[in-house]
């Protein structure tokens, strides 16, 4: 089942992943949905990043599943 159009390609993402993994190197990967960017980001580990506070997160979910649900009934 489609679930919408996507910003980028599952190859899109293979591709930064294998290029973050030569430069060898601790990253984290954020994929901003709005904004469709794929971030690599240098760290440790990914538990020294906080999650990025967002007051519209809560709404993008609301709205994404009320999207979702229209979709279904036609």
């Amino acid at each position: 089942m489609p679930s919408g159009k996507l910003a980028f390609k599952e190859t899109d993402v293979a591709r930064a992943l294998r290029a973050a993994q030569k430069a060898k190197a601790p990253f984290y990967v954020r994929i901003e949905r709005a904004t469709g960017d794929i971030l690599i980001l240098p760290s440790d580990s990914i538990s020294t990043q906080p999650a990025p506070e967002s007051a519209n997160d809560g709404a993008d979910l609301d709205r994404e599943l009320a999207e979702w649900e229209a979709g279904r009934k036609g």
